[in-house]
């Protein structure tokens, strides 16, 4: 079966619903990780988790935590960027779309970077309209 991973970066919260989440899943036989998008590598165009293949994403990290970590982010952006993996996002996940500080940091992105981010921000917001 395909593996899922819950990402969002250690320390948030809610990181230990996360691993319940993935108990469960994995209890009912679902391969599933919970993992930092640092620890996402992203080569040949397979997204991994130490070594394990992921095949679907349930984004929990914010659009401005990947905004202000874009470094920390590459991996998962360039998964998403080469449609590599199917993406879902939280309820509460932020796209520039649905809000209007979103919309003040794309302006803000744009004018800070001349522009050259907004390719990075239409892949982000983009993920967050796939449908599972």
């Amino acid at each position: 079966p395909p593996t899922i991973a819950i990402v969002d970066f250690r320390g948030v919260p809610t990181w230990t619903e996360f691993e319940l989440l993935r108990d469960a899943f994995v209890g009912a036989g679902v391969p599933t990780v919970a993992c930092d998008p640092r620890e996402l590598t992203f080569e040949g165009g397979v997204l991994r988790n130490e070594g394990r293949r992921i095949d679907l994403v349930y984004r929990r990290v914010l659009l401005n935590d990947i905004l202000a970590r874009p470094d920390d982010c590459a991996s998962l952006v360039a998964a998403y960027e080469q449609r590599a993996v199917c993406a879902g996002a939280s309820e509460g996940a932020q796209t520039a779309a649905a809000s209007r500080r979103g919309a003040a940091q794309v302006h803000c992105c744009r004018c800070a970077s001349g522009g050259n981010r907004w390719k990075y921000i239409a892949t982000i917001i983009g993920m967050n309209t796939m449908v599972l």
